[in-house]
């Protein structure tokens, strides 16, 4: 008995040791995300957009005994939504969807530039005998938004505008009423409150499990909210899919 004792714990020090040699130096990571995220209001419709990440992280061993590491990092994001809203506006102007999609195509477009400095705790874990890495990982994100615009277009047609000005409309009250709109999402005077008006900073968490593989490539998948609004009772859930690049 103690002899099968003495070979499992000798195969299990050797496992480990193993496991540790491999996997306790830190990693630099350079990294492409897809980050479909869902903005999320109290009230109303929530909003669908797409987003693309670019961006560096640097983990740092933080245990001479186990593969415990803090990551930190930073990367630029864009996400981007278009919406076509001849529904919406003929719903509230109470004609049929056909009818008005014969006068104009209206639609709104929402797109929004930021830095983020996401910081993680990892765990390392090598799987024996393989080339394969797995990393869960538990952090917070700091993101930047540096610009956010949004736009409405009604796309008049010429039978549309045509139908105006036989109703007896100018050219002048047309160009004014159905003028294209941008607004910019971060200014009060252009969304015309502070609860509308959009917030440059913003704290979020994140959870995940990565995969490197040869200790060079990089495959993962993660998800994560809002600690703090985007805008007042607007949270964003997004989730990311990455690769990347280990050295």
């Amino acid at each position: 008995m103690k002899t099968k004792l003495f070979i499992v714990a000798s195969m299990l020090m050797m496992t480990m040791s193993s496991f540790a040699q491999s996997s306790i130096d830190g990693w630099n990571t350079i990294y492409l995300q897809w980050n479909p995220s869902t903005f999320v209001p109290d009230k109303g419709d929530s909003e669908s957009f797409t987003g693309l990440s670019v961006g560096y992280n640097k983990a740092f061993s933080i245990s001479q005994n186990i593969p415990l590491f803090f990551e930190v990092g930073l990367g630029a994001q864009y996400s981007f939504y278009t919406k076509d809203l001849t529904e919406d506006v003929a719903e509230a102007l109470g004609v049929k969807t056909a009818a008005l999609g014969a006068v104009m195509r209206p639609e709104e477009k929402v797109k929004m530039f930021s830095a983020k400095v996401p910081v993680s705790l990892a765990y390392a874990f090598h799987i024996p005998e393989t080339k394969l890495t797995l990393i869960p990982y538990l952090g917070l994100d700091l993101r930047c938004n540096i610009i956010g615009r949004a736009s409405a277009k009604y796309n008049l047609t010429s039978a549309g505008l045509e139908q105006l000005l036989q109703a007896g409309f100018t050219k002048q009250e047309i160009n004014e009423n159905l003028a294209d709109k941008d607004l910019d999402l971060f200014d009060k005077n252009d969304m015309g409150s502070d609860a509308a008006t959009w917030n440059r900073i913003q704290i979020g968490w994140h959870i995940g499990l990565n995969a490197r593989i040869n200790d060079q490539f990089l495959i993962g998948a993660s998800y994560g909210t809002d600690l703090s609004e985007i805008a007042q009772k607007v949270n964003i859930y997004t989730a990311s899919l990455t690769v990347g690049y280990c050295f």
